[in-house]
C-alpha cells in the first residue's frame, strides 16, 4: 500500500491522443484506465487509447498494484477503457467521419452465453435488485414455514392465470410507449442535424467567408449547449444565460446581417428564405426534444403497473408451494423476467437522460455527416 501511495502522481511521458501530444501528471486510476485492450485496438487501430511512449513496465506495475490493493478484477478495471473506446468508435462511425457508413454492431443468437455471463454487470439487474431481493426473501420465508410446519395449503393458480393477460398488456404498453419516445428522440436528433447542415450548405455560395466562419462558430457551440440544456446539467446556459434557443436566434440574426447591405439576386433571396426555414425547423426540433425531457408517460399507467405487478408476484409463492425448496428460485426467475421488462420501460422513457441507453445527442451532432459535422 505504501508503494502504491508513492505513484499516485506518476508522470506520464508525452503520447498521442487523437493526434495531439499530451503530457500531464495522472493518478493511478487514470494510468490503469489507459491499458490497451487488444480486441478493441483491432477494431479502431488503437488510435484512441495507445499509451505511446509511456513506460510499459511502469504501467504494468501500477496495473498490478491497483489490482492487489483494491481487489478489482480485470473486467471491472477495463470497463473504463471500453466506454472510452465506445465513445471514440461512435464518433468515428456515425455516418463515417472517415468516409464509410458506420454500421451498428448487433447481437445474434450466438451471444446467449455471453449475455448470461454479463448478467451481474447489467444496469437493469442492479436497478431491480432491491425489489428482486424482497420477493426472494418473502418467498423463502413462505417456503420455510410451509416445509417446517406443513400448515399451509397450495392455493389454486386460476386467479393468477386470469389476470396474467391484463398484466402482460400493461407491461407491453409501458415498454412500447417508452421505446417509441426513445426512437422519437433519436429521430429529432438526426432531423436537427440535417437542418443545421442545410443552413450552412444553402448559404455558403451567397455569403462571404467571414460570415460563413461566424455562422459555423455559432453552430459549433450548439451541440454542447443543447446537450447541457436537455440533461439539466450545469453549463454555459446556467452561467451566461445562453441556451439553444438563444443560439438559433443568433444564427437567424447572422443570416439577416450576411444577406443585407447589397443588391441580391433572386436565387440569393430564395437561399436566405430556405436557410431561415431550416432555422425554424431546428427550433421546432428543439421544442419536441424539450417535451420528451420534460413530460413523462402518464404516471397512472406506471403506478398501476407497479402495484399490479407487486401484488401478482407476492401471491405467486402461495401457488408454487409444491415446488418445495425450488420455489424461491422459481419466484426469483419469474420476478427477474417481469421486473426487467418494467424497468426497461422506465429507463427508455427519457431518451436524453436514460441511465442505460441515452441518445448520444452531442456526438451525433458534432461528428455525424462525415466532414459536415459541427465538432471542434
Amino acid at each position: 500500500q505504501a508503494a502504491l501511495n508513492m505513484v499516485v502522481a506518476y508522470p506520464v511521458q508525452p503520447f498521442q491522443f487523437r493526434g495531439q501530444p499530451v503530457r500531464q501528471f495522472r493518478g493511478v486510476a487514470a494510468i490503469a484506465s489507459e491499458v490497451p485492450r487488444p480486441g478493441l485496438q483491432a477494431r479502431c487501430g488503437g488510435s484512441c487509447c495507445a499509451p505511446g511512449r509511456a513506460s510499459s513496465a511502469a504501467g504494468a506495475l501500477v496495473f498490478a498494484s491497483l489490482r492487489w490493493a483494491r481487489g478489482q478484477d480485470r473486467r471491472a478495471l477495463t470497463s473504463r477503457v471500453r466506454r472510452r473506446h465506445d465513445r471514440h468508435l461512435l464518433r468515428r462511425a456515425i455516418e463515417g467521419r472517415d468516409g464509410a457508413l458506420g454500421v451498428a454492431e448487433r447481437y445474434s443468437s450466438g451471444d446467449w452465453l455471453q449475455h448470461w455471463l454479463d448478467l451481474p454487470y447489467s444496469r437493469i439487474f442492479k436497478r431491480i435488485a432491491p425489489h428482486l431481493t424482497t420477493n426472494t426473501v418473502f418467498s423463502l420465508s413462505i417456503c420455510s414455514y410451509h416445509i417446517l410446519t406443513g400448515k399451509m395449503l397450495v392455493r389454486p393458480s386460476l386467479p393468477l392465470v386470469l389476470v396474467s393477460a391484463a398484466l402482460g398488456l400493461l407491461l407491453v404498453f409501458r415498454t412500447t410507449a417508452a421505446y417509441e419516445r426513445w426512437q422519437l428522440g433519436q429521430k429529432h436528433t438526426y432531423d436537427l442535424r440535417h437542418h443545421l447542415q442545410q443552413v450552412l450548405r444553402v448559404t455558403r455560395p451567397w455569403i462571404s467567408s467571414d460570415s460563413n466562419k461566424k455562422l459555423r462558430a455559432e453552430l459549433s457551440s450548439f451541440p454542447r449547449t443543447l446537450h447541457i440544456h436537455l440533461t439539466a446539467k450545469p453549463g454555459a446556459g446556467f452561467i451566461y444565460g445562453v441556451g439553444p434557443r438563444d443560439l438559433l436566434t443568433r444564427v437567424s440574426d447572422l443570416l439577416v446581417e450576411a444577406f443585407s447591405g447589397k443588391k441580391l439576386p433572386t436565387a440569393a433571396i430564395y437561399a436566405q428564405d430556405r436557410a431561415q426555414g431550416h432555422v425554424g425547423e431546428a427550433l421546432h426540433c428543439v421544442c419536441d426534444m424539450e417535451r420528451l425531457a420534460q413530460e413523462a408517460v402518464p404516471r397512472d399507467y406506471s403506478r398501476h403497473t407497479s402495484r399490479f405487478l407487486t401484488v401478482w408476484m407476492f401471491t405467486l409463492p402461495f401457488v408454487l408451494l409444491d415446488w418445495g425448496w425450488l420455489m424461491p428460485l422459481e419466484v426469483l426467475f419469474i420476478s427477474w423476467a417481469l421486473l426487467s421488462i418494467e424497468e426497461i420501460g422506465h429507463c427508455l422513457e427519457d431518451p436524453f437522460n436514460s441511465p442505460t441507453q441515452p441518445v448520444q445527442l452531442q456526438a451525433i451532432l458534432e461528428y455525424g455527416g462525415g466532414g459536415h459535422g459541427f465538432g471542434p
